[in-house]
């Protein structure tokens, strides 16, 4: 009976994936609808067949799940507005396709988290920071005098996070690279080379560091009903972040040492409490640039200080250039310490020189993302900038200088195999090997629909398909399943199956991402 349910699984996955092959999104790789059709993500003549080859109903491994055995629970999957949402949130030919693509569960990856960045003025009128030589890099405040603002300024920015709303997220991240221009050292948005102290901010300035940005976060969560959960007041504090003239790469961004991180952190916790229309939002922190040394210290100074350790629940850093065994070391050192905090991962991309739409950075993307919730048991996981002008690995789609073009590289989609699929709520359970090669995460937890639903996301590195059944899923509380897949030829194209039954098994290809989802009566 088992071998039954298997044969007619694999079969109706291949005859599926060959209905399916025309489905789903089409314009990767493409710019505004051009390409072939194995850049636009449907089935090139043979490639389907190619896959059909690679079924071998022999050999099939089984994935034991357990729901008994849990670990975190997921709250969001997000990207940053920094810094296209300016110029794209006004560009009505482009801006609502790249919305949906983002933040429409439906045509695109569903992302519920939205990173809004409260810029340093280094675009305001007057605004003196020379060393930012790209505009896209340039940020508006909202501050005209002291104490006084002009909400209508930054407003492509500000109608990505109304339009992100109203497509379904929920959780809105307000983060600084640096304080106002006015409030800093150097009267810049970035630091001084030559400063013997690399911090850009007195501390005679903090609280009002701290007023502007909590004014912003209220005026928009009050006065503009936006879900705003969280303020970011320090990012990536470990570096410099100090230019030669005229840098065309500079960026907004503000050194602080170990001493001041706490110093800073406090005044916003003390500060955030004093503000009734915040209720709710709290401060996350501290955006470290990666998991490794420098991180962990300032990381465990925040975890051992009595008053932070109270009134924080989530420490936030990036995941640039850290390897698996740091994410290990970092993780088991904060456990000795305290397990009373979350962690999210606020920011990465990958740092490669070049555009990339292939599998090659989808799967290096998706591979992070399996680390970070499976080492350091993630809550959140959020890209950095979501849409790039770049030559660079680290749009989620592209654009050109202008924001009139679209290309979706297949890195979009493989984000998606965890977004669209895993909701807030769900929680990651205990999930057996699969194959060298291969990675794979499980997730459980209700739908929209109350139904209870079994995610488990596949990373396959090899040029070799498995196929795999799973142990652990008890089939008299769910009756279907689907297999939805991103690789050279699919871009999340959904197969379903009428019925699943013990001993079902699926196929997750080549060099794909490959989401298997589970789901009750």
């Amino acid at each position: 009976m088992k071998k039954l349910a298997l044969l007619i699984a694999v079969l109706a996955l291949v005859i599926a994936l060959i209905a399916c092959s025309g489905k789903g999104n089409t314009q990767d790789g493409a710019d505004s609808g051009s390409g072939t059709a194995a850049e636009s993500g449907t089935a090139a003549p043979g490639e389907v067949e190619e896959l059909d080859e690679q079924l071998d109903l022999s050999d099939v491994v089984t994935v034991t799940l357990d729901p008994s055995y849990t670990y975190q629970t997921i709250e969001s999957f997000g990207a940053s507005g920094a810094w296209w949402a300016q110029i794209v949130g006004e560009n009505d030919q482009t801006r609502e396709r790249i919305a949906k693509l983002l933040f429409d569960p439906a045509e695109g990856i569903g992302l519920n988290c939205f990173r809004y960045n409260i810029g340093g003025g280094s675009r305001d009128p007057g605004a003196h920071s020379p060393s930012i030589g790209d505009v896209w890099r340039r940020t508006y405040s909202f501050e005209t005098a002291p104490g006084e603002y002009d909400w209508t300024r930054d407003k492509g920015a500000v109608w990505f996070m109304h339009r992100a709303a109203e497509l379904g997220v929920d959780e809105i991240v307000m983060f600084v690279n640096s304080p106002i221009e006015r409030l800093t050292k150097n009267g810049r948005t970035y630091g001084d080379s030559n400063a013997a102290d690399k911090s850009n901010l007195p501390i005679a300035n903090y609280d009002e560091f701290a007023k502007y940005v909590l004014d912003v976060a209220e005026h928009f969560k009050v006065e503009e009903n936006l879900p705003i959960k969280f303020i970011s007041p320090i990012n990536e504090p470990q570096y410099g972040w100090d230019y030669p003239p005229e840098n065309v790469w500079g960026q907004e961004g503000c050194h602080y040492n170990n001493e001041d991180i706490l110093r800073i952190l406090r005044v916003f916790v003390e500060a955030l409490e004093e503000r009734e229309g915040l209720a709710g939002v709290e401060i996350s922190s501290p955006e470290g640039g990666s998991w490794n040394a420098d991180t962990l210290e300032f990381n465990r100074m925040i975890a051992s200080d009595k008053f932070l350790s109270e009134h924080l629940t989530t420490l936030d850093n990036h995941s640039y250039w850290t390897e698996t065994k740091t994410k290990e070391i970092f993780k088991n050192t904060m456990d000795k310490i305290s397990t009373n905090f979350k962690y999210r991962q606020s920011e990465w991309c990958e740092m490669t020189n070049g555009r990339d739409v292939s599998m090659d950075s989808a799967l290096t993307l998706a591979e992070t993302v399996h680390e970070d919730m499976t080492i350091l048991d993630c809550v959140s996981w959020q890209y950095w900038i979501a849409v790039s002008c770049y030559d660079y690995r680290d749009g989620l789609i592209y654009t050109d200088a202008s924001g009139n073009s679209v290309q979706v590289p297949k890195r979009l989609w493989a984000l998606g195999n965890f977004s669209r699929f895993i909701d807030r709520g769900y929680v990651r359970i205990s999930c057996g090997p699969v194959a060298n090669g291969v990675s794979a995460s499980a997730y459980t937890g209700k739908n929209e629909n109350g139904e209870q639903e079994t995610v488990i996301v596949f990373v396959n590195h090899n040029d070799k398909a498995v196929n795999v059944s799973f142990d652990g899923l008890d089939a008299s509380a769910y009756n279907r399943i689907s297999v939805n897949v991103t690789d050279k030829s699919h871009s999340l194209a959904e197969s379903y199956y009428a019925e699943f039954l013990d001993g079902t098994a699926v196929t997750v290809p080549a060099t794909s991402v490959t989401t298997v989802v589970v789901s009750g009566k």
